[in-house]
């Protein structure tokens, strides 16, 4: 993380790049939570049926459901982000 630090305050140049194994560890992180409450899948976060939205039935055995997506993302601003998108 002090690596990060460094580079945010423009302390570590790195070739213009952000520490990756830094900003894995924090997505890492802030995902552990969610895995707790919701159905993980690939990067993606799903309520437990019949909670929220139920999973809406398209016919033939299949199922939309909806859920939520999170990754922490750098900024223009040099600043790190966590987005949130919903599905």
């Amino acid at each position: 993380m002090q690596n990060l630090f460094r580079f945010l305050n423009g302390e570590l140049r790195n070739g213009g790049k952000l520490p990756q194994e830094s900003i894995q560890a924090l997505d890492v992180a802030l995902r552990q939570q969610p895995n707790l409450c919701y159905l993980p899948v690939g990067r993606s976060f799903f309520p437990p049926p019949g909670t929220h939205y139920p999973p809406a039935d398209l016919g033939g055995g299949c199922e939309v459901w909806f859920g939520y997506h999170q990754s922490v993302r750098p900024s223009q601003w040099k600043t790190l982000l966590v987005n949130i998108d919903g599905k």
